[in-house]
């Protein structure tokens, strides 16, 4: 690389590469960049390009485009500054912003019914309460959760106690689930028969069966299976 005195790229001398002109230097490489980009942001457009664009990706893309369109020509800071003037008028899209603000992130945690964002737990509670409702999941599957997974076991407990509160069919099923204690006693027949066939049906099947007004069989029905269901609960059957 040629030498270069410091009063030869801090001031003007004629027939310097450095120079095209009074007050109008010639990019050289890792020489006079300081003082080039310095007069280029005093120039046509050159504040702007300061205060909203400059960084190095954006000055690579203006030398680029010089070069683009003045091949073999060196780089000459008053032509530059015209050409950097030309591509902020027209909004030249090859820069980029690096001032700008990043945006804020975007939650996309699920909202409840109320629009509230819901916790990574809330969801887990949310997903266990569609699986136990559904008609495909057995009672016999709720019951193995409940024993292998201790966060289940106390969303369950939980729901219980809230069906408990709101009266609903399937209250006194989750309570006698969770409170009844097994008898040491022979379990009659019917009650293993009622247990087996327990063990089959899904959380929705079991809410129909014990409740009076949605048994097929009407409420007789119902009282029956409920007796069962009772003691199959209390013998540890179920």
């Amino acid at each position: 690389m040629k030498r270069y005195e410091r009063d030869e790229v801090e001031n003007y001398v004629w027939g310097s590469d450095l120079w095209a002109g009074l007050h109008d230097r010639i990019l050289v490489a890792d020489v006079n960049d300081k003082q080039f980009w310095s007069d280029l942001f005093e120039g046509k457009g050159g504040r702007s390009f300061k205060k909203n664009l400059d960084c190095p990706e954006n000055r690579l893309t203006l030398i680029e485009k010089y070069q683009e369109f003045n091949p073999n020509e060196p780089i000459i800071r008053s032509w530059l500054n015209d050409l950097l003037y030309k591509l902020e008028i027209s909004g030249n899209p090859c820069f980029i912003y690096p001032h700008l603000e990043p945006e804020e992130p975007v939650d996309t945690r699920p909202v409840d019914s109320q629009g509230r964002r819901m916790s990574p737990k809330a969801v887990q509670w949310r997903d266990w309460e569609i699986w136990c409702s559904s008609p495909d999941t057995k009672m016999a599957d709720i019951q193995a959760l409940r024993r292998s997974n201790a966060d289940f076991a106390e969303f369950y407990a939980t729901t219980a106690e809230r069906q408990r509160v709101k009266d609903d069919p399937m209250a006194d099923i989750n309570v006698k689930l969770n409170m009844l204690a097994p008898s040491k006693k022979a379990v009659p027949a019917d009650v293993l028969r009622f247990a087996q066939e327990y063990r089959t049906l899904s959380s929705a099947q079991v809410k129909t069966l014990l409740s009076p007004g949605l048994n097929p069989l009407g409420p007789q029905a119902a009282a029956d299976a409920k007796r069962l269901f009772d003691a199959a609960c209390a013998c540890g059957a179920i």
